[in-house]
C-alpha cells in the first residue's frame, strides 16, 4: 500500500509504504530528488511497476516509476518536453495502456492534453490538444475514468474551462479510437 502526502512547510511530496496498513515507512521525502516537485498526488500500478505523477510549477511535471519499490526513475520529465505542462492530473490504466492528463498553461502548446503509453516509457498524445480548442490558459481534466470500453474525461473547473478555453463538458472516446477522436457530451443532466 502506498500513500502520497505533501509537506506543508517545505512543499515537497512524501511517499509512504505499508505492508499491513498500520505500520508505515517513508520511502520518498525529498520530492524524488527534484525540489521543484511540490506534489505527487497520483499513483497507479501498471505492468508490475508503480507510477507517480508530480506537479512542478518550475521545469514542468514528471512521471516517475519504480519496479522494485526502492529505485525511482523519471519516465517523463519537464512536462512531456514542454515545461508549461505543470501537473500530471490523472494516471489511469485503461485497457492495456497507461493514460496521463496535463494542461499546458501558456504558449504555443496551450491546451488540455491526454497522453497514452502501452509500455510506460513511450508516450503519445491521445487527443487533439485542447480537444481542438485552445486558449490562453487550459485546465487539465481532473476526472479520467474508463467505463463500458470507453474513456471519459471531464474538466475540473467548469468556470475556468468555460471562460478560458471554451471547453465545457465531458469528453468520451473508446479504447481503440484513433488519436484525437473524442466526442463532447452534453453537460445537462
Amino acid at each position: 500500500l502506498y500513500l502520497s502526502v505533501r509537506d506543508g512547510v517545505f512543499n515537497i511530496p512524501y511517499l509512504y509504504r505499508s505492508y499491513d496498513g498500520e505500520t508505515w515507512e517513508t520511502i520518498v521525502n525529498n520530492g524524488f530528488d527534484r525540489p521543484q516537485n511540490d506534489q505527487a498526488p497520483h499513483l497507479t500500478a501498471f505492468q508490475d511497476c508503480l507510477y507517480v505523477g508530480t506537479r512542478a510549477y518550475i521545469l514542468g511535471a514528471e512521471i516517475l516509476r519504480t519496479c522494485d519499490g526502492e529505485i525511482w526513475e523519471a519516465i517523463v520529465s519537464q512536462g512531456f518536453g514542454d515545461d508549461e505542462h505543470l501537473e500530471i492530473t490523472n494516471l489511469l490504466v485503461f485497457g492495456d495502456q497507461l493514460f496521463a492528463t496535463t494542461a499546458a498553461a501558456d504558449g504555443a502548446a496551450a491546451g488540455t492534453y491526454i497522453w497514452r503509453s502501452s509500455d510506460g516509457e513511450d508516450w503519445t498524445p491521445a487527443n487533439t490538444p485542447g480537444f481542438g480548442r485552445r486558449g490562453r490558459f487550459a485546465t487539465a481534466p481532473n476526472t479520467l475514468v474508463g467505463f463500458n470500453e470507453q474513456l471519459y474525461a471531464a474538466c475540473g473547473d467548469p468556470d475556468d474551462c468555460a471562460a478560458s478555453v471554451g471547453m465545457q463538458g465531458v469528453w468520451r472516446t473508446d479504447n481503440h479510437a484513433p488519436v484525437g477522436e473524442y466526442l463532447e457530451l452534453e453537460t445537462t443532466w
